[in-house]
C-alpha cells in the first residue's frame, strides 16, 4: 500500500471538484429555470391567446355589424322603390335620387337596377369626385353573372349576400382592383312577376382597411380567408385574391399550411404546430347574424357565407420563441436567456473547486501525517497496528493468512555517528524504497521505531514471505556491489506466520517476530561491516 503525502497543488486537483460542483449547480439551476421558464411561457401563451382571441372577436363583430348595415340599407331602397320600379315610373327620376343617396353614403361602388333580361336599366357609379349616373349607352347586360342568376331565383323579400371578390367590368378584372361584396334582392310587380333585381356593390375596402388597422395590434399576422382557404386580406398583397386569377390558383393559405387548414375545420381554438401559433375564428354569416338578432336571417341567402379570421405568430418571429414545441429549442431558449446566470455559476464553480481542492489537499495531508511516517511514507505505529488488527482473523472460521516480518536496520547508529545523520537518513530511505519496490500492493510497511519496521504480508505463508525477503536481499546486494554509497545496506529480519491457535494477539505476534529478528541480528553482528573501508 503505497502513499504519497506531498503532492504538489496543480490544475488537475481543481478540475475534478470544479467539474462536479459546476455539474451539480448547473443541472439544479437549469432544471429550476427550465420549469420556471415553462410556467412563464404557459402564462405568456395564455395571455397572447386571450389577446388574439379578443382581436378576432372584434374583427368578427365589425364584419357582422357592417353586413347588417348594408342589408338594412338594401331593405330601405327596395321598400322605397319597388312600386316605382314595378310600375315603370321614369327611371331617370329614380337614378337622380339614387345618385344623391350613393353620394351621401360614399361606400357603394355601384347601385343598380337590372331587369329580368339581365340588362342594366339604372346604374350609379362612384368615383373620387362623387356619384354619377351611367349613360344608357354604356349600360351592360349581366344575365350570365352569378349574382344575377342567384338573385333571380330568390323569393320576394329575400336578400343575397355575395362572396367577397374583385369587380369585373367587360369580362376583365377592373384595375385598380376593387374588392366587392354585392347585396341584391329580386323585384316583383303586383302580379308577382319577376321584373329584375336591385343590387348594391359595396366597396369592401371600407371594411378591409379597418381590418388591417386592427390587425396591426396583433403580436403576429391577421388573415381573412374565404371558405376555400384563399387570402382575402394578408400582410402580402400578392397573396390576396389569388382565386380570381387562373395562374395563381395554387396560392392559398390552405395549400401553404395544409395541416393547419385541416385543423381549422373543427371548432374554434388555438393550437401550436412546427410553424408557430395559430388562433382562428370561423364566421358563419347566417349564424352570426342570427346570434346578433340584427335581421330575419331566414330572408338572407349567402353565397359561400363562411370566412375564417386567423391569427398567426410564426416561430421565426421574436414572439414566436414562446411557441417552439421542440424540446431542444426550449432547452436552447432557457440556456440563452440565462447566460449571465450560468456565467456566474461557472465563476462560483471555479472558486468553489479551488477552495474544495485546498480543503481536500489539507485533509489529505492531515490524514497522511496522522497515519503515515512523514519521512519514509510508511504507516506509523498507531495506524499500522490498527490496520493489522482489522486483517487478523477474529475467530477460527476465518482462515486468512498473515505473515509478519520484523526487521531492524543494521548499523544505523554507527552510520549516524561516523558519517552523520544525513547518511543515516539515506540508509533508512534506501532500505524502505527497496522493500516498497519488491512487496505487493496488498502488503504494507509499518515503522515501529527509528530503525525498526514491520512488513505485513497478506495472504501468503511464512515460506512465501521468506522468498520475498530473499528478493529484498538480492536488491541490497546489488546496491552494495555498486560501491556508490559510503555504507553497507543490510537489515536483520524475523518472519512469523499468524496461527489461529495463538491467543497472544498482535502484540504477541510482533514480540515473537522481534525475538526471531534479534536472534539473526546477534549472529550477523559479529561479522557485519557497516562503514566501507575506503571512507
Amino acid at each position: 500500500m503505497k502513499r504519497n503525502g506531498n503532492k504538489i497543488f496543480n490544475f488537475k486537483n481543481v478540475l475534478k471538484p470544479f467539474t462536479i460542483l459546476f455539474a451539480i449547480l448547473f443541472v439544479i439551476s437549469f432544471l429550476i429555470l427550465f420549469v420556471v421558464d415553462n410556467q412563464l411561457e404557459s402564462t405568456k401563451i395564455d395571455e397572447i391567446e386571450r389577446f388574439e382571441n379578443g382581436l378576432l372577436d372584434y374583427q368578427s363583430s365589425l364584419l357582422i355589424s357592417d353586413l347588417n348595415k348594408r342589408v338594412n340599407e338594401l331593405h330601405f331602397i327596395a321598400d322605397a322603390y319597388y312600386l316605382k320600379l314595378a310600375s315603370g315610373v321614369a327611371s331617370q327620376d329614380i337614378a337622380e335620387e339614387w345618385k344623391i343617396y350613393a353620394d351621401y353614403k360614399g361606400i357603394y361602388d355601384q347601385l343598380r337596377f337590372i331587369d329580368a333580361n339581365g340588362d342594366e336599366k339604372i346604374r350609379i357609379d362612384y368615383s373620387e369626385n362623387g356619384a354619377f349616373i351611367i349613360d344608357q349607352s354604356a349600360l351592360q347586360n349581366k344575365k350570365d353573372r352569378y349574382y344575377f342568376l342567384d338573385t333571380a331565383n330568390l323569393n320576394q323579400g329575400q336578400i343575397l349576400i355575395s362572396r367577397i371578390d374583385l369587380n369585373i367590368e367587360n369580362e376583365t378584372i377592373e384595375m385598380p382592383i376593387k374588392p366587392m361584396i354585392r347585396f341584391s334582392t329580386p323585384v316583383f310587380n303586383e302580379d308577382n312577376e319577376f321584373i329584375g333585381i336591385i343590387i348594391l356593390n359595396y366597396l369592401a375596402d371600407n371594411y378591409l382597411n379597418e381590418f388591417q388597422t386592427i390587425a396591426n395590434y396583433s403580436d403576429g399576422l391577421i388573415y381573412l380567408l374565404n371558405s376555400e382557404g384563399y387570402w382575402i386580406s394578408s400582410d402580402k398583397p400578392e397573396q390576396n385574391w389569388a382565386f380570381m386569377y387562373d395562374e395563381k390558383k395554387d396560392v392559398s393559405f390552405s395549400q401553404t399550411f395544409p395541416l393547419e387548414w385541416e385543423e381549422m375545420q373543427g371548432q374554434d381554438h388555438s393550437f401550436i404546430t412546427e410553424n408557430g401559433f395559430f388562433t382562428y375564428k370561423t364566421i358563419d354569416l347566417k349564424s352570426s347574424l342570427e346570434d346578433k338578432q340584427f335581421i330575419n336571417v331566414n330572408n338572407i341567402v349567402f353565397d359561400k357565407g363562411t370566412f375564417k379570421i386567423v391569427s398567426f405568430i410564426s416561430n421565426q418571429s421574436p414572439m414566436g420563441e414562446y411557441f417552439k414545441i421542440n424540446l431542444f429549442d426550449k432547452i436552447k431558449r432557457t440556456f440563452q436567456s440565462n447566460l449571465p446566470f450560468f456565467g456566474l455559476i461557472l465563476i462560483i464553480s471555479v472558486l468553489g473547486g479551488f477552495l474544495l481542492s485546498l480543503i481536500r489537499q489539507a485533509y489529505t495531508q492531515t490524514k497522511f501525517f496522522s497515519e503515515y511516517d512523514a519521512f519514509t511514507g510508511t504507516l506509523n505505529r498507531r495506524a499500522g497496528l490498527a490496520l493489522l488488527n482489522k486483517l487478523v482473523p477474529q475467530d477460527n472460521r476465518r482462515k486468512s493468512k498473515i505473515s509478519l516480518c520484523f526487521l531492524d536496520i543494521n548499523g544505523l547508529k554507527e552510520v549516524n555517528d561516523t558519517l552523520g545523520h544525513d547518511a543515516g537518513d539515506e540508509l533508512i530511505l534506501t532500505i524502505v524504497n527497496v522493500i516498497k519496490q519488491v512487496i505487493r500492493e496488498t502488503d504494507f510497511i509499518i515503522r515501529i521505531g527509528g530503525d525498526e519496521f514491520i512488513i505485513v504480508f497478506v495472504n501468503i505463508s511464512l515460506q512465501e514471505a521468506e522468498s520475498v525477503w530473499d528478493r529484498i536481499l538480492v536488491q541490497f546486494d546489488q546496491i552494495n556491489q555498486t560501491k556508490n554509497k559510503p555504507f553497507i545496506v543490510s537489515a536483520s529480519h524475523g518472519i512469523i506466520e499468524y496461527d489461529t491457535i495463538d491467543e497472544s494477539g498482535i502484540e504477541g505476534l510482533i514480540k515473537r517476530a522481534d525475538e526471531k529478528m534479534y536472534a539473526e541480528k546477534r549472529d550477523l553482528k559479529k561479522n557485519t561491516i557497516v562503514i566501507r573501508s575506503d571512507q
